[in-house]
């Protein structure tokens, strides 16, 4: 009844050797192998605490053929309580270590839950500030097995179905294996059946460093780095959500180590009729933010890849809007952009929006338009200071100048120069005709570019 008191205290003393400090077995369908009470309501007491000096030893183990192997339960409905506690300070050790060594059915490595409005199912902290050390450490050989199950059947409140913390520099607050070299497993597993919920919740508080709401890892030729599934049918759902109040942090973070095979950092899926498969919102009204943020360091990498697989109706294989009316792009590209289709602009016409199409040329070129006047048959026309900025004029790379006669003369020619060019009528006329003009030249720093090979659209059907 001691409010600092132990219910249940094991000690097991051998350094070396798999060995137990307490061990329970019960043959009824009902009964438990070990059951620690604590009654006193306040102070710190344990149903059961248990330790070991071993370094292969458990401080707690437990198995069931059918049932949970550990179970743990705080009847306090308020305050910070926690039906398993889990703690070491070794390097590699684990805080709470959880197995289910049966390879079929539903069975769990380490089960965890929580009735009150502000508690946790299952809460791991590794204090080790150095070292490989996980909060919650939990393996599951079966094929359809759990490693780590959790459930928050709290309706209202902050409720977790797995809180994690770590307070190690290179620390996992949730670290989650699935061994199996086939058939659908996870490493991390989240479901959410609220039509608010989230499937994974990933919060990276720190302001500051490269933080990660969620971070992914895959391995595999044929992996996913982080895979979220969001099976409402209606409601704000999602399959993955990262939150990040970091300024340089990300919500979502997702890496795909292998360089061959068909890998994703991130890969999303939504067969809602109006869903989207990874949907990205920065909403800071202020700095360089992404919704979206791709990267690949590949030669044949794509920083984005979007692909749309129906061949019917209006699909995109990325869509990108924006409501700036200012400085605003709906898709912007840092360096080159390429198409194996065409590129046209949308415009509004009495029949709808219409297509209009880009002219390509084999060269790099820019051009400007105006129109001038001949006075007594000759006529001066120097070019925008900012248009001469974006282009190259040398002897290499002339100006090219197309004039079009508004009224009658002699004819004209025309001689370039490298900010202009003079428009002089034919026979020493003296005429005042007017005209227009077309100028191109070529792109500063692209002069010598001419058809060259694109590598990546040789599978393109185009």
């Amino acid at each position: 009844e001691s409010s600092t008191g132990t219910a249940v205290y094991g000690k097991a003393s051998a350094t070396t050797g798999l060995n137990f400090a307490i061990s329970g077995r019960t043959y009824s369908s009902g009964g438990l192998a070990v059951y620690g009470f604590a009654s006193a309501s306040t102070g710190t007491n344990y149903g059961g605490y248990f330790k070991t000096n071993s370094e292969a030893g458990y401080g707690a183990y437990g198995a069931s053929p059918g049932g949970t192997g550990v179970w743990g339960e705080d009847l306090a409905t308020t305050g910070i309580n926690f039906g398993v506690w889990g703690r070491t300070p070794s390097t590699a050790g684990r805080g709470v270590y959880g197995y289910a060594s049966s390879t079929s059915g539903s069975n769990y490595g380490l089960y965890g839950r929580s009735e009150s409005t502000s508690g946790t199912g299952v809460r791991g902290e590794a204090y080790a500030s150095s070292g490989n050390t996980y909060g919650v450490y939990a393996e599951s050989w079966s094929t359809t097995g759990k490693g780590l199950y959790a459930w928050a059947p709290a309706t209202t409140g902050t409720s977790y179905g797995v809180y994690a913390g770590s307070s190690s520099s290179a620390g996992t607050g949730v670290y989650g294996e699935a061994y199996a070299t086939q058939g659908t497993n996870f490493g991390v597993h989240g479901k959410s059946a609220s039509g608010a919920g989230r499937g994974v919740y990933g919060q990276a508080s720190a302001t500051w460093g490269y933080t990660h709401g969620v971070r992914g890892i895959s391995q595999s030729t044929q992996g996913t780095g982080v895979s979220g599934w969001a099976d409402a049918s209606s409601g704000a759902t999602f399959g993955v959500s990262g939150t990040t109040n970091s300024t340089d942090g990300t919500g979502v973070y997702g890496i795909a180590e292998s360089t061959q095979g068909v890998t994703y950092g991130v890969d999303g899926v939504s067969w809602a009729d109006f869903g989207s498969g990874v949907r990205g919102r920065a909403t800071a009204t202020t700095g360089t933010n992404y919704g979206v943020f791709g990267q690949s360091a590949s030669t044949d990498g794509r920083g984005v890849f979007g692909k749309a697989t129906s061949n019917a109706g209006w699909t995109y294989g990325v869509y990108g809007q924006s409501l700036s009316t200012t400085f605003g792009y709906g898709v912007y590209s840092s360096g080159d952009f390429g198409a194996s289709g065409s590129k046209s602009c949308i415009v509004k016409t009495s029949q709808g929006p219409t297509r209009l199409y880009c002219q390509e040329s084999p060269e790099v070129w820019f051009e400007d338009f105006g129109e001038s006047q001949l006075v007594d048959g000759h006529a001066r026309v120097e070019l925008d200071p900012l248009f001469l900025e974006t282009i190259v004029v040398n002897g290499d790379n002339p100006l090219k100048v197309f004039v079009q006669l508004r009224d009658d003369c002699n004819g004209t020619y025309v001689i370039t120069g490298a900010s202009g060019f003079n428009v002089i009528e034919l026979n020493g006329g003296t005429s005042n005709a007017r005209f227009a003009y077309r100028v191109v030249s070529k792109r500063a720093g692209f002069e010598d570019e001419r058809l060259e090979v694109d590598e990546a659209a040789r599978t393109d059907s185009y």
